[in-house]
């Protein structure tokens, strides 16, 4: 017989996995169940994090922790309150006062599906599972884990959820002072061709990344598809990148992709 076999950041997001799937429905019924697999997310990779700085760190009692229990998994474990006081006390991890507060709305909420009658405000909890699923992400980042980041994990989980309205909004106001302090290509060649969000920015000469999705793009290659005649030097970086954007039969400009220049006319003297 087989055996399924996850470790507890797997596991962790394994349960994201299922939030989002079913963040994505339109059954009012799912976002009860949205909710019991964000909340298990979230303490799995708290606890994740804890087992990277020190295993026993996951015992309720440290003074009773012993590999031989970790491997059976017979011993009281945190629960996610103390999770989340660790994870700042002792691994060092500082959550912002407002995450704070959504990881105790979630955790409440949580109990009291799992504990009480449902009586849940539907368009609060969309809003609860978009910052939890946010604070998820951040905490996949985090250093603790960077032996087991898998970005193309994060990149799906923030294609999958463009037409979850509120995540979407989150992120975007999360990433929006990153987006303005970068440099970016030409107004044409910030969308990526991927998640379709005005999110692209340079990182390279000729590289381009989305901040939305992390796709890595050949931002050259991207210009000289969209351009009306083969790439020009841009007068500005001096790098060939100048692209030709014709908007419609009398309207149009040329369009640096390294830099961001924009001219509507170009001095070849």
């Amino acid at each position: 017989m087989a055996n399924l076999n996850l470790s507890l950041l797997q596991n962790a997001c394994d349960f994201l996995s299922d939030t989002i799937n079913r963040a994505t429905s339109k059954d009012k019924f799912t976002w009860k169940y949205a909710v019991l697999s964000l909340a298990s997310a979230l303490e799995l990779i708290m606890k994740s994090v804890l087992y990277e700085e020190h295993w026993c760190l996951l015992f309720d009692n440290v003074d009773s922790a012993s590999e031989d229990a970790l491997k059976s998994g017979r011993f009281k474990s945190i629960d996610f309150e103390t999770a989340q006081s660790r994870l700042e006390a002792l691994a060092g991890v500082v959550l912002s006062e407002r995450d704070k507060g959504y990881l105790r709305s979630i955790r409440d909420t949580r109990n009291r599906i799992t504990h009480s009658q449902v009586d849940i405000n539907i368009e609060q909890v969309k809003a609860l599972v978009a910052r939890g699923i946010l604070v998820f992400l951040d905490l996949y980042k985090d250093p603790h884990l960077e032996d087991s980041y898998d970005e193309g994990f994060a990149s799906n989980a923030n294609r999958s959820l463009l037409q979850f309205e509120k995540y979407l909004q989150l992120r975007m106001a999360t990433i929006k002072q990153e987006i303005e302090g970068a440099s970016r290509p030409a107004s044409p060649f910030r969308w990526c061709r991927t998640c379709g969000q005005d999110a692209v920015v340079c990182v390279g000469h000729e590289e381009g990344k989305c901040l939305y999705c992390q796709e890595e793009i050949d931002i050259r290659a991207v210009a000289r598809r969209g351009s009306e005649m083969p790439l020009e030097e841009c007068p500005q970086c001096g790098r060939e990148s100048l692209a030709f954007i014709l908007y419609n039969n009398d309207d149009g400009e040329f369009g640096c992709a390294s830099c961001g220049f924009t001219t509507s006319y170009l001095n070849r003297a």
